[in-house]
């Protein structure tokens, strides 16, 4: 298993996109992503995505790491190694 991708930025709390409060903090959620691949729909249950979060909007910061987190699941989802939702 490869080691969990570090989040390389400024530190936290950033400010968010979507309500502009200084109060986007890491947060370790479970997220479903859907990817289209060899002409089918792909989706993949990740029981622990590492994401900043906005603590009062609730909005998804989607960063590189979150995006190497993701690519990995549904690579691992291509390959067999994780079961079907």
């Amino acid at each position: 298993m490869k080691p969990e991708p570090a989040i390389k930025s400024k530190p936290f709390p950033w400010r968010c996109p979507r309500c502009l409060e200084k109060s986007v903090h890491l947060a370790t959620i479970p997220y479903t992503a859907q990817g289209r691949g060899d002409g089918q729909l792909h989706v993949v249950e990740i029981p622990a995505l590492r994401i900043p979060q906005c603590n009062k909007c609730g909005e998804l910061v989607f960063t590189e790491s979150v995006d190497e987190q993701i690519q990995e699941a549904m690579r691992a989802r291509r390959m067999g190694s994780v079961p079907v939702k």
